[in-house]
Formats: structure tokens, C-alpha cells, sequence
């Protein structure tokens, strides 16, 4: 929804009604309410919604959000006096500002004004017509603007309602152009009041949307015919029984069950967009007086060949337990072809490998069944498809850069890599004087390759053609392994590159050699990784076991080098974030770690549908353990 000064303070009264709720949910502290027991929020919206966010209860949000850690450690006192500058900007710009104690509401009545169901959805624009050749340029995106419906259960605070949304139009006054025509109105539609807003360019076009107050709900909408609309739905009238809603929609119907009980959902209907964008595309090139066509076929061609057309619904979830935060998201698809076989395809159909050798102390680590030369392959046939000249130009740039050191660049490297792919993370020793900090940590990636011998014979080929490499790789041998090092930067002070082959994999690294020498220390050892803790393995056996790609954070451990990182900025850098942070009142590393808990990622395939899970452990709870047969949607 694109909001600006032209379209007035309507709009932007409304996105303060709606957005500030969930923007502070940290310093908020609201009573719990019972759930709202009205009709699901989905059947208040039409068949046509693209996207939607949306809150099935925001009084227990604002309550469940309590035993988030971040809601935790906003109150702390020592992240208090480290956020002291950022929290009196945000007093005096925001609830200090004049604008709003124009207003005249506290910013706590404004954040409870929500009572239970909230919504904000984008619907889709009208499909392109023939006739749309005789219309103007602006008149063209006019009518093909997305439209929009918020609405939310006030309850009783309709007067509050009343009151942020004149304070809105008088604002609309003040900011719209002198060239503009600003006129508001009100208009009965069953019974109920709609409260209108026209404005009318200097072209002649006018634009009209609206909001009204419906049975304890708040409706705003873009145009007036969605918004009379939805008060019709609201009212449950006769009429619209037989017209489906966003809820009856076979798309949505796929990903609800995974959604249904978030605190907070997202739901995209991917059909649908694509099918505006190919469709808006094709308008357009049929429009187009001849230069720009060029363009925008490539693009055409593109999007075709990414298949998008074989997407359904994708969905977001965020789940807050006592113990435990997820973040679920996912989508369905009809076929696994163009983007789908690249994203889908490319992982292993078995569950991914967890190795023992990753040390049980690295900050962040992740393992998976991405299978690269699969998913080069389907990159390969997507640019083939898309733009022909432009995949010969790529095949033809790989063969040259390979020719140099005799090397088939695509077949020895490119090709060559198996279907287990780690990386691992984890912090430099520090430098005297300073704590473990984000902007020194070791990278590495430990690749499974197929031919690991023609890999290595590849890569030092390319190595010896280059004459700017000559002199610069050095060999380390560290317990037994030889390792090829190249320092990177003037004096070696952007780090160093490494590489290493070791029992049929490739392992290379950034940074220091600190990572890979503890790889290669515990690289026989059975035991004793970091998928042995016993704080990992509680959270690992929440979850399914079939994933493919399983991944891990040390949270607290990731923030405490943040916040190390920003206290050795340069000045400039400095100066720009002393406005948000002072950062002579540096937290405890502690602080993070009472709060947070490791964070383990899981991705999951099955036929038709993809499912991401991401759950943050609260260290202050304890981890509970799986109903039987849990499934990525079970929360």
C-alpha cells in the first residue's frame, strides 16, 4: 500500500491506528483478553486478497509478547541506559511531537485501542482491458493501483476511532497540494455512516476511499466500493452468502491449518500475483510504443521460465509459548520446474546429516542436503530458457575462464559437488583489550565433492594460470593436513583464504585458520559435536526428524559480539549510531544470555510443499517436549 502526502493524513491516521500497535508491543503491558469468539477475520475478506497480515487476538499478542526474550531484555535496566538515546528520540519525535499531542491520546490507548481480530490486506487490481490503449498514462496506473481493506474489533472505542481519524483528514488539508482537490463527504450504505474522502488531481481523476464503523469493527478501505463491501460482510447481509471470501479460496484453505493459531500470520496468495504481474507485463508490452519492449519481453520471458505460474499460497506464522518462540513459513507449488526445481529440487530426499566433527562451541553452524550441481544445472536451464543469448554468453564465459588452466570449469568444479553442504561460524580470538566481536569471526563451508581428486586437480589448475595467485597461497600443515592459506587485503588485514581436501570433501574457509583447524582436530571423532549438547538435542527433539536442512545460533553469544563491534566503530560511524545507543554503557554479556536460548532453523519437503521453522529458545523456560507425532505445523 503506497502511502503519500498527496493521498493525504487518512491514510496515514489509519497506518498509525493499525502499525504503532504492533511497533511497541515491547514496552506494552495489557491484561490479557479472552479470544475474540466473532467470525474468523478471513471471512471478512474477498476472494481476490493478495497478501494479508493479520492477528487473530492482539490483546493476547501484546500479552504473549511478554515471555518473548526480546520483550525481556527491553526492560532490563542495563538496556535501558544502553538505549537511553534511541528511547528519548523515539519520546520526543513520536508522543511528544505536536502532531500528536494533537491528537489527544496517550500512546497506551493507542496501542490497546485493538479489542481482538486485525487485519491489513492488499487486494488485487483490475485485470487489463483493450480499451485501456485510449487512456492516459497516470489514468493506466490509476486504475491498476492495488486496492486495500483494514479493518480491526475496536469494540467500544469507536469515539477514539472517530477521533484519530478527523485528526487524520484535518492533517490531509494541511499537506495536500494547492493543485489538488481535497473534499470529504459521508454517504449512509445500509444503515451505516462511510466516512469519504475524494481527491481530484488536476487531470480530472478522482480518487475516493473511506472508512466506517461497523458493529465494534473499524473498516478502511481503498476504494469505497471494498469498503461498502466489507461493511456488507460484517453485517452478514443475505447478499453475499454465496460470494466466496479469502477463507473459501483453495489456495488459502491449503496453508490455513498452519496458520490458524499464530499470534501473527502472513499469507500471500502467490496464483494470484503472478498472475497480475504476467498479466500487467503483457499489457504492457503491448502498449509499449517499441523501446522499452525489448525490456520488458526479457522479463516476460523470465518470469515464464521461473515457472512462478505452478505457485499456490505461502504462509508465515509467528507462535509465542512459554518456553519458546517459532517462526513457521512455507508454501505450496503444483510442480517442481523453474524456480521450484532450483529452490525444491536441488536438496536430497533424505534428511540431512548432522556431523559429529562440528565443534560443540561454535557460535553458529548448519548443515543440508542442497545438492549444488543440481541446482546449477536447474540455474542453467532457467537462463536457457529465459534468454537464450544470454545462457550461450554464460557457457561461453565459464569455458573461456576454465580454458586458462585447462580445466573444465563446469564439469571438474561447478558439476562436481555432492549433496551435503556445511557452514559453520564462529569468532576469532580477540585481540588484546577486546571481547569476542561480529566483525572478527571465521567463515568455513565443508562441502561434500563426487571426484574429489579431478576437484583438486581443477582448482590448482586454475590457481597456477592465474599469475596474480603466484607467491601468494602458502601450505600449513596442521595434524597431518595440509593447508593451502592466501592472505587477503594489504598486510593480510581482511583475513585470510584457505582451503583443504579431507576425506571426500572440500573445506575452505575466511578469516583465520582457527575454525578449520578444530574441524580437522575432532574430524574422526565420534562423539562430542555440537549435536551432542544436551541443550540441543532437548530442541532438536521437538522437532521433526525428517528435515534437510537443520541449522543453529548462538543467540546470546551473537548479540554480545554485536554489541562489542559497535563499541570500536569508527568515529563516523560512531557519531550516527550515539543518536540510537551510548555506547559507554555497554551491556553484560549476561544480560543476553538469561534472556536467549540457542536458536535451531529446520527445513522440510514433501510432495507439493516446502515448511521452514525457526525456534528461538527462551532461556528463562523450560523446553517442552513433542506431542507425539508432531509435525512442522503442530505448535
Amino acid at each position: 500500500m503506497r502511502i503519500d502526502r498527496h493521498r493525504g493524513g487518512v491514510a496515514w491516521a489509519a497506518c498509525l491506528t493499525f502499525a504503532a500497535i504492533l511497533a511497541t508491543l515491547a514496552t506494552t503491558s495489557t491484561a490479557h483478553a479472552e479470544e475474540t469468539k466473532r467470525t474468523p477475520i478471513t471471512r471478512l475478506l474477498p476472494e481476490d486478497t493478495l497478501f494479508v497480515v493479520m492477528c487473530r487476538d492482539v490483546p493476547a499478542l501484546r500479552e504473549n509478547w511478554k515471555k518473548h526474550p526480546l520483550a525481556q531484555i527491553w526492560d532490563d535496566p542495563q538496556i535501558e541506559r544502553f538505549t537511553a538515546p534511541g528511547r528519548r528520540t523515539l519520546e520526543a519525535e513520536v508522543f511528544n511531537s505536536p502532531q500528536f499531542r494533537e491528537l489527544g491520546l496517550k500512546p497506551e490507548e493507542l496501542i490497546e485501542l485493538p479489542k481482538g481480530q486485525m487485519a491489513i490486506a492488499l487486494l488485487r487490481p483490475p485485470a487489463p482491458e483493450d480499451a485501456d490503449a485510449n487512456l492516459s498514462q497516470r489514468a493506466i496506473r490509476e486504475k491498476r493501483r492495488p486496492r486495500f481493506v483494514a479493518i480491526m474489533d475496536v469494540g467500544t472505542d469507536g469515539a477514539k476511532v472517530e477521533q484519530i481519524m478527523k485528526w487524520g483528514l484535518d492533517r490531509a488539508r494541511e499537506d495536500a497540494p494547492i493543485d489538488v482537490k481535497l473534499e470529504t463527504r459521508t454517504e449512509e450504505h445500509s444503515g451505516i455512516t462511510m466516512h469519504l474522502m475524494d481527491r481530484t488531481g488536476t487531470d480530472g481523476l478522482k480518487h475516493t476511499l473511506g472508512w466506517a464503523m461497523v458493529n465494534n469493527w473499524m473498516v478502511y478501505a481503498d476504494p469505497v466500493e471494498r469498503l461498502a463491501e466489507t461493511i456488507d460482510r460484517v453485517r452478514g447481509d443475505e447478499s453475499l452468502k454465496d460470494k466466496p471470501t479469502l477463507d473459501d479460496t483453495k489456495n488459502y484453505k491449503g496453508v490455513r491449518v498452519r496458520i490458524a493459531k499464530a499470534d501473527m500470520a502472513m499469507y500471500l496468495d502467490l496464483e494470484q500475483i503472478v498472475h497480475t504481474v504476467v498479466n500487467t507485463l503483457e499489457s504492457r508490452i503491448q502498449l509499449s510504443a517499441g523501446k522499452d519492449s525489448p525490456a520488458l519481453a526479457t522479463l516476460h520471458s523470465t518470469v515464464k521460465a521461473l515457472a512462478l505460474e505452478r505457485t499456490r499460497g505461502a504462509y508465515a506464522g509467528l507462535f509465542i509459548h512459554e518456553d519458546y518462540t517459532d517462526l513457521d513459513a512455507g508454501f505450496y507449488f503444483d510442480e517442481v520446474k523453474g524456480l521450484m526445481e532450483l529452490i525444491v529440487g536441488a536438496f536430497g530426499d533424505k534428511p540431512v546429516t548432522l556431523p559429529a566433527w562440528i565443534p560443540p562451541d561454535v557460535a553458529q553452524a548448519e548443515a543440508s542436503t542442497f545438492g549444488i550441481s543440481r541446482g546449477w544445472s536447474s540455474l542453467k536451464n532457467i537462463v536457457g530458457e529465459a534468454n537464450p543469448l544470454a545462457a550461450a554468453m554464460m557457457n561461453q564465459q565459464i569455458a573461456t575462464a576454465g580454458a586458462k588452466g585447462g580445466v573444465n570449469l563446469d564439469q571438474d568444479i561447478l558439476s562436481n559437488f555432492g549433496s551435503h553442504v556445511v557452514h559453520m561460524r564462529d569468532f576469532q580470538t580477540p585481540e588484546p583489550g577486546r571481547k569476542e566481536s561480529v566483525d572478527k569471526m571465521d567463515d568455513m563451508w565443508v562441502i561434500k565433492v563426487e571426484n574429489p581428486a579431478g576437484f583438486e586437480d581443477a582448482l590448482m589448475g586454475m590457481i597456477d594460470a592465474d599469475p596474480r595467485q603466484e607467491g601468494k597461497w602458502e601450505p600449513v600443515t596442521h595434524n597431518g593436513t595440509t593447508i593451502n592459506t592466501r592472505k587477503m587485503g594489504r598486510d593480510g588485514n581482511r583475513g585470510a583464504l584457505s582451503y583443504t581436501m579431507k576425506g571426500g570433501y572440500a573445506l575452505m574457509s575466511t578469516g583465520s585458520t582457527e575454525l578449520m583447524n578444530r574441524v580437522i582436530d575432532r574430524w574422526e571423532e565420534p562423539n562430542g559435536g555440537l549435536w551432542d549438547r544436551p541443550d540441543l538435542k532437548k530442541a532438536l527433539a521437538g522437532l521433526p526428524p525428517d528435515a534437510v536442512y537443520t541449522g543453529f545460533t548462538d543467540v546470546a553469544s551473537v548479540l554480545s559480539g554485536l554489541v562489542e563491534m559497535l563499541a570500536f566503530l569508527p568515529d563516523e560511524a560512531a557519531g550516527r549510531v550515539a543518536q540510537v545507543i551510548d555506547i559507554r554503557m555497554m551491556p553484560n554479556p549476561k544480560v543476553f544470555e538469561d534472556a536467549f536460548g540457542p536458536s535451531i532453523n529446520a527445513l522440510y519437503i514433501y510432495d507439493g510443499s516446502m515448511h521452514f521453522k525457526s525456534r528461538q529458545i527462551h532461556a528463562k523456560g523450560k523446553l517442552l517436549k513433542p506431542a507425539a507425532g508432531a509435525t512442522p505445523a503442530s505448535n
